[in-house]
């Protein structure tokens, strides 16, 4: 039998209050000494190249959320970045994983191009057994070298189908009974490492689209700490699941169309259970 090893896992991050924040902090929060490092890598999880795309993108979530769930993604969104543009709130910012991470005594490095070499060469000064990715980057062959392991990210679906963006609400859009989060190694295509753990939720007829989120971000956290547990006892190969490529499905951000037509899906399987 294999024995227990340790581990030296790095994290990168791109922060978001709301969802991915609480998720990375309940893992810190359940295995400090085996974090070594968080980079908090600089920008937003809002899409779009441009300012008119993001806008477009925060008008497309507006409909599909509604507008109480929308008050509650601004209230959050507002009250973070109004302790982070404040030099002495911004260590002290409780919707930071900066200040949980601070609490554990865990050091925190904020980085704004994850792709530079200078980050590159600090990354491999540590030497991690693994990275936790959720920064919001496309990663270059440089970076998912660099740990012995690999790199872990978190996606809310059941891989390899619902690769791309914002996969719970097509899962929703599509008439789909299961939603889940799938832990799997990052290689250069998206979404498409070998999964290591993966864990379903139902979705029932008064759901929406956010509740499938928060459901699915209650799984992650458990998810990714069992993906952990599996590395650590060195016998995670016999474990891995198949994200077989022939058997994926893509989807890409939705559009303001898709939002609409989405708010018609929710009110017909509420009124009609369709």
């Amino acid at each position: 039998m294999p024995s227990d090893r340790d581990l030296k896992i790095v994290i990168t991050v791109t922060e978001e209050p709301l969802y991915i924040n609480p998720f990375i902090r309940r893992v810190i929060e359940a295995i400090p000494s085996d974090i070594k490092r968080i980079y908090i890598v600089e920008g937003t999880v809002v899409r779009g190249d441009s300012v008119r795309e993001k806008i477009n993108y925060l008008i497309t979530l507006g409909i599909i959320s509604g507008p109480l769930h929308l008050l509650k993604r601004a209230v959050l969104a507002g009250g973070f970045k109004l302790f982070n543009v404040v030099p002495y709130l911004k260590h002290r910012n409780p919707l930071s994983i900066a200040t949980a991470a601070k609490q554990l005594g865990i050091p925190v490095t904020y980085v704004e191009d994850i792709r530079s070499e200078a980050f590159l060469s600090q990354l491999r000064r540590e030497k991690p057994t693994i990275i936790i990715n959720q920064a919001q980057a496309i990663l270059t062959e440089e970076f998912l070298s660099i740990p012995e392991i690999g790199c872990l990210n978190r996606h809310c679906a059941l891989l390899p189908k619902y690769r791309g963006l914002l996969s719970p609400f097509w899962t929703y859009l599509n008439g789909e009974k299961e939603s889940g989060v799938s832990i799997h190694f990052i290689d250069n295509e998206i979404d498409n490492g070998p999964i290591l753990v993966q864990k379903r939720t139902g979705i029932e007829r008064f759901d929406t689209f956010d509740s499938v989120l928060e459901k699915d971000f209650r799984l992650a956290p458990d998810a990714m700490l069992e993906a952990i547990d599996l590395i650590r006892k060195g016998d995670y190969k016999k474990h891995l699941i198949s994200n077989d490529k022939s058997s994926a499905t893509y989807f890409s951000k939705p559009t303001i169309s898709d939002a609409l037509r989405y708010r018609r899906v929710m009110l017909s399987r509420w009124f009609h259970g369709e």
